[in-house]
């Protein structure tokens, strides 16, 4: 894929009007605000180093959208020569979620968060199936909101889960606490159960009715991945890797 054809063209196309345009604006903003509490110099240089953050993390999304595209051009390019909607889906829906991509980019610090949001822009185009712009769009903002640790809790839902995911909220799983391996993964309960709520918020895990009814010890793993969560976690991560 030459660096002129889509879609890295359009990406290529976005980072240079983000780079024009939104970051200065925004740093321009930002600035003014604090106009009436910083000396003229110290304003100077926060408006550079504004500036300069948000080019970085814009750089920083496409070289991995770069990379990804030409490592998948010729699977992409095979999808559109032979499906019709797929290819009125890459000109008329996709360069709008590139642009919201490159947007969030430009506002989110963690450089993980950041390449989650390139793996969501990547995946979505290498299915036959079409995938909903408006789900690929809301899974692009959550990706801005999870924590790694947040990450790591409903990645270890779906593998205590397995196969099996009803959404219903009902037993899938017949492990219990005892049967983790939180420390291996750098956390504790007292993390699970910190991004367990902002997990559920966003639809993608459920507290199990199984757990609310337990009283006896020791209690099952308390949450379900579901349909929702599953989707994502196949968004954030490599489609050549295991989930």
């Amino acid at each position: 894929m030459a660096i002129d054809d889509p879609p890295l063209k359009v990406a290529q196309d976005i980072i240079a009007a983000e780079k024009r345009h939104t970051g200065p604006k925004l740093a321009a903003k930002l600035v003014g605000a604090l106009a009436n509490f910083l000396p003229g110099g110290v304003s100077d240089l926060v408006k550079s180093a504004l500036n300069q953050d948000e080019s970085e993390r814009l750089v920083y999304l496409f070289e991995i959208l770069q990379r990804e595209f030409l490592r998948t051009c010729d699977r992409v390019q095979l999808l559109a020569s032979n499906d019709e909607e797929y290819r009125r889906y890459m000109h008329e829906e996709y360069p709008s979620l590139l642009l919201d991509g490159f947007r969030k980019a430009g506002r989110t610090r963690a450089k993980s968060r950041i390449a989650r949001i390139a793996a969501i822009l990547t995946n979505s185009i290498q299915n036959a199936k079409l995938q909903s712009a408006d789900e690929i769009e809301e899974f692009l903002r959550i990706a801005t909101e999870l924590s790694d640790q947040d990450v790591v809790v409903l990645s270890q839902v779906r593998k205590l889960q397995g196969n099996v995911i009803t959404g219903d909220g009902q037993r899938l799983s017949t492990k219990s606490w005892q049967d983790t391996d939180l420390k291996e993964l750098g956390i504790g309960v007292a993390e699970v159960f910190s991004s367990a709520p902002k997990l559920e918020n966003f639809g993608l895990i459920r507290q199990t009715d199984e757990y609310r009814r337990a009283t006896s010890s020791p209690k099952p793993w308390p949450y379900a991945l579901l349909p929702r969560g599953d989707r994502f976690l196949r968004y954030i991560h490599s489609q050549q890797n295991e989930v």
